[in-house]
C-alpha cells in the first residue's frame, strides 16, 4: 500500500526548574558565583551561567544541584554530550534528583539515545509517580516509544496523556501515526480528523492528504 507523505508531529516539551526546586538543594555556601549563577539562568544568559557553575563547583564538587543546573544551561545552548555528563555526575550525587533525570532524558532523546532516555522517564515515575509534568513525561516517553517503532508502548503513553487533558491535540496526532504506520488507515483519519477539530494544524494537513476515505 502507498501511504501518503505526511506531516510528522514530533513535539517535545522542554521541562523546566522551579523556583522551589532550584532552593531545595543549594547549599549554605552562598557565594557570589551560586547567586550570579541563578540570576543568569532567570535572565537566560546560559554561557554566563555556566561559566559562574564552573567556579561554583571548583569549591563545591560534590554539590548534585549545581552540577544539574549547569547540565540545563549547556543543554539550553546546545551542548547535548556535556549536558549529559554533567546530569549524570548530579546523578551520581544524589539519585532522586528528579529533574536531572528530566533534562538528561531530553538531552538523551536528542542524541537518539531513545533507551536510555525511556529509563530516566521510567525513574522519574517510579519515585514520583504524581509528577507535577506527568502529563509531558508521558508524552515524551511515548515520543521515544514511537520513534523506536514500539508502537504498543508508545500508544499507552499516549493514552495516559489523553487521561490527564482528554483534548490534547499533540497525542491525539501522534495517536494517528501509529495507526497509519499499522495499516488502521480509518481509525488513523477519525483521530486526525478529532485533532482537526481542535485547531491542529498537522492533523489538518495530514487529515486533507490521507482522509478521503473518512472526510
Amino acid at each position: 500500500m502507498k501511504y501518503a507523505i505526511l506531516y510528522v508531529l514530533f513535539f517535545c516539551f522542554p521541562l523546566f526548574l522551579t523556583a522551589q526546586e532550584d532552593k531545595k538543594e543549594a547549599t549554605e555556601d552562598k557565594t557570589d558565583y551560586w547567586q550570579r549563577a541563578l540570576e543568569k539562568l532567570k535572565a537566560g544568559s546560559y554561557g554566563e551561567a555556566a561559566i559562574a557553575l564552573d567556579k561554583f563547583i571548583d569549591k563545591n564538587k560534590n554539590n548534585a544541584l549545581a552540577y544539574q543546573k549547569r547540565g540545563f544551561a549547556k543543554r539550553k545552548m546546545g551542548n547535548a554530550d556535556g549536558a549529559e555528563a554533567d546530569y549524570t555526575q548530579a546523578l551520581a550525587y544524589n539519585a532522586n534528583l528528579v529533574e536531572a533525570y528530566l533534562g538528561r532524558a531530553q538531552v538523551r532523546t536528542k542524541l537518539g539515545i531513545y533507551t536510555r532516555a525511556i529509563e530516566d522517564y521510567d525513574q522519574i515515575l517510579t519515585r514520583q509517580p504524581t509528577h507535577s509534568k506527568s502529563k509531558e513525561i508521558f508524552y515524551n516517553r511515548g515520543l521515544a516509544y514511537l520513534k523506536m517503532q514500539k508502537y504498543k508502548e508508545a500508544m499507552k503513553d499516549f493514552r495516559e496523556v489523553l487521561k490527564i487533558e482528554r483534548d490534547y491535540a499533540q497525542a491525539l496526532v501522534n495517536i494517528g501515526f501509529i495507526y497509519y504506520f499499522s495499516g488502521e488507515i480509518r481509525k488513523a483519519c477519525l483521530e486526525w480528523l478529532r485533532a482537526s477539530d481542535l485547531k491542529n494544524d498537522y492533523a489538518k494537513k495530514n487529515a486533507k492528504r490521507a482522509c478521503q476515505c473518512c472526510m
